[in-house]
């Protein structure tokens, strides 16, 4: 027994305390290799990526961006055979119309796909004869809407409208009148010479009535004598208001003349573009300030957020800083100016490492 303790002694008193230094060395490197790899992993979940494109044509050069933290290679496949290229900003031309599969691998690990459809010239020559609803982007229940529409073709002999409250259609008029009894965002679908192929839709915010403020008892309300300045004639104050407003133009592209084609539109953003702005908002790299050309510097537009909520833009940018976005779907309406009247997103942000609905 007394030989055990004392070969027991033995080896702990003659351990060489350098194998020991060089063995907490070697543990201390592990561990900061360990720590370096997780700090500098990719969240797989959200590496996503932007397409920007004007009409998506065949011969268009397109541009693909990514912007994944902590990511350290790319790998782009277009889907057509093409070589594959390995930057984080590339650009690309498909050669043939057709759906096409992109997809990004990161860092060797984290994949993740998109598609595309590519069209010819002549399907965009095609695609702009469609007709186009001219119709108030904020109306309210119970308000007398007018609708109107813009058409390129001639030989106009049939209207199929649908404003968006049942599925049934609603009216078969040139230019229609409607009355809302919901409020909501709806959606007007139309229907030029049973052409359903080049059916066009927009959709408008419909508010509820204002609330009725009760008449004021007569007993309550202190009349008192009008008493006027002295000195020379005075303007009715309704008449001098009258006289600053500006005068209404016309509300169709139909019956306007010489002075739409001075007019100035706003610039085209295809979504993908507009969902990188958003990004940037949540990063607090952008604000609403940066969407201004877009939306012709109306603010308070309406956004419907995952189909059940509804709030002006400038709010909304608001709602996004410092948050980590995940958008599933943008949709983008606007006006024969062609400023964003109405967005319709679908998104989810990050919080406590789980995706949830904002």
């Amino acid at each position: 027994m007394n030989r055990s303790r004392n070969s027991v002694w033995d080896l702990i008193t003659g351990f060489d305390p350098r194998i020991l230094l060089v063995f907490i060395i070697l543990l201390a490197l592990g561990m900061l290799s360990f720590i370096s790899k997780f700090i500098g992993s990719v969240d797989c979940e959200n590496t996503t990526f932007y397409i920007v494109a004007k009409n998506r044509l065949v011969g268009e050069t397109i541009e693909f961006y990514n912007e994944t933290p902590n990511a350290s290679t790319w790998v782009w496949n277009f889907g057509d055979n093409s070589k594959n290229q390995f930057d984080k900003s590339v650009t690309h031309q498909y050669k043939n119309p057709g759906k096409y599969r992109i997809t990004l691998t990161i860092n060797d690990n984290c994949v993740t796909y998109k598609d595309i459809v590519i069209k010819s010239v002549g399907d965009l020559d095609e695609r702009s004869r469609k007709p186009e609803i001219l119709a108030p982007r904020v109306v309210k229940v119970g308000e007398e809407v007018v609708f109107d529409y813009y058409y390129s073709g001639s030989d106009i002999f049939s209207w199929e409208w649908s404003f968006g409250e049942t599925s049934r259609l609603d009216d078969t008029e040139s230019n229609p009148v409607y009355v809302y009894k919901t409020p909501g965002v709806k959606k007007v679908s139309l229907i030029v010479n049973g052409n359903v192929s080049k059916i066009t839709s927009q959709t408008i915010l419909v508010k509820p009535k204002d609330p009725v403020v009760a008449d004021a008892l007569v007993e309550d309300v202190e009349i008192k004598p009008l008493k006027l300045r002295p000195g020379p004639a005075q303007i009715d104050p309704a008449e001098e208001y009258a006289m600053t407003l500006p005068v209404v133009p016309p509300s169709s592209k139909k019956k306007s003349g010489k002075s739409d084609k001075n007019k100035k539109n706003a610039p085209k953003i295809s979504e993908e573009q507009f969902e990188l702005l958003l990004h940037q908002v949540a990063k607090q790299s952008k604000t609403k300030d940066d969407f201004g050309t877009f939306l012709c510097d109306d603010y308070k537009i309406p956004v419907l957020i995952n189909d059940s909520k509804i709030m002006p833009f400038d709010e909304f940018c608001k709602k996004l800083a410092g948050k980590t976005l995940k958008i599933s779907n943008i949709r983008l309406s606007t006006n024969d100016e062609n400023c964003i009247i109405n967005v319709e997103i679908n998104y989810k942000i990050k919080k406590h490492l789980l995706w949830v609905n904002d």
